[in-house]
């Protein structure tokens, strides 16, 4: 976690060069969770301070997210709050409809990348798993109804599922490649709320994209998982 992305969130550089502890609560946080902190900094991995940082930041809204509590505001929701609640209800029910049509039961990805993207009025975060099909029935499958039910999109060759509002699953064949065997399975969500990083000059993209990825969204993804997805990351 990089020291500019820190110290948007009212991190000092003095507290950045040592790991966090119970008293460097950050200023961006909701007052009323200090305890939930306390918690979020016990028994940290001896890392580098900042990377420190990350892992405490990254578990305290996971820990949030469990207590249903809003980790940046004490009286009303903020933007922050606002995209945490998004990400957390697009997961779940992502994770209910792979686990309820047994998506990845005879699918295993070989790896997986996530970013974002900003927009002009929110940001897109995707999640691209690679994986070998070589059922020749998998195409056909994901057309049926009523469960899974994509629809093919003939501008570029996609398939798509709409799971919820800001919510979609996508399928296709790797771009590139000679095998017809290789896929692309993956999911986006779509938010039309900036995120809020609180710092005096106006954040660059590059930091948004990451305080929404690391902060925001990745404590979701490692709490609510698929059963039958091996690779952590998706």
């Amino acid at each position: 976690m990089s020291s500019v992305f820190l110290s948007n969130l009212g991190i000092s550089d003095i507290q950045q060069a040592r790991p966090p502890t119970t008293k460097t609560f950050p200023p961006a946080l909701n007052g009323n969770n200090r305890s939930v902190w306390e918690e979020a900094v016990k028994f940290l991995p001896k890392v580098h301070s900042q990377e420190a940082w990350g892992h405490a930041l990254r578990r305290y809204v996971d820990l949030c997210g469990q207590r249903g509590v809003y980790p940046f505001q004490s009286v009303a929701q903020t933007r922050n709050d606002d995209i945490s609640d998004f990400l957390r209800t697009s997961r779940r029910e992502l994770v209910k409809f792979i686990d309820r049509t047994d998506f990845f039961a005879d699918i295993k990805l070989r790896s997986t990348q996530r970013e974002v993207s900003m927009t002009n009025n929110g940001f897109v975060l995707t999640v691209s798993g690679h994986a070998n099909i070589t059922d020749p029935s998998f195409e056909d499958w994901l057309t049926k109804v009523p469960f899974p039910k994509f629809d093919f999109v003939r501008q570029g060759g996609r398939y798509w599922k709409n799971i919820r509002e800001g919510l979609r699953m996508l399928a296709y064949r790797e771009k590139g490649s000679n095998s017809t065997e290789r896929w692309v399975i993956g999911y986006e969500m779509s938010c039309n709320i900036y995120p809020d990083l609180p710092t005096q000059h106006l954040p660059s993209r590059d930091q948004l994209e990451k305080f929404v990825m690391d902060v925001l969204f990745m404590p979701h993804l490692r709490a609510i998982r698929p059963k039958k997805v091996l690779n952590r990351l998706f």
